[in-house]
C-alpha cells in the first residue's frame, strides 16, 4: 500500500497505524521510488512513532537520484505502531515521490 503517493513537493504524510491494520507487527518493508522527465532525485524519510503524534525516530533516510525513475528498498524487523514517509528533498521535472509499505 502507498503511504506516500506521488508527492510532487516535501513534507511529511500522515500517520499509517500498522498495528490492526496489519497481521503482523514487525517484517515490513518499504520501496521508495522517484518519477519524472530527466534527472529526478528525492528524500524520503521513514518515521516512526509508538503514539502516531510524536516522531521517535527515522527508521531510514532512502536518496534517490535518476534519470525517469530511481529506487530503493529495505526491510525491517522493528515492532513501530505508527510509521510514515515524509518528504525531505524533491527537484526534477514533474517529479513524483513515492513510498510503498509491504509486508
Amino acid at each position: 500500500m502507498r503511504i506516500v503517493d506521488r508527492k510532487t513537493t516535501t513534507g511529511a504524510g500522515a500517520w499509517f497505524r500498522v498495528q490492526g491494520a496489519l497481521p503482523q507487527l514487525s517484517n515490513r518493508t518499504f520501496h521508495a521510488l522517484v518519477e519524472g522527465s530527466g534527472a529526478v532525485t528525492a528524500t524520503i524519510d521513514i518515521e516512526v512513532s509508538n503514539d502516531g503524534v510524536n516522531v521517535a525516530k527515522v527508521l531510514a533516510s532512502l536518496a534517490l537520484t535518476g534519470i525517469g525513475i530511481d529506487n530503493d528498498a529495505l526491510a525491517s524487523a522493528e515492532p513501530w505502531l505508527y510509521v510514515r514517509g515524509n518528504v525531505t528533498a524533491i527537484s526534477g521535472t514533474g517529479a513524483q515521490a513515492s513510498l510503498i509499505l509491504g509486508v
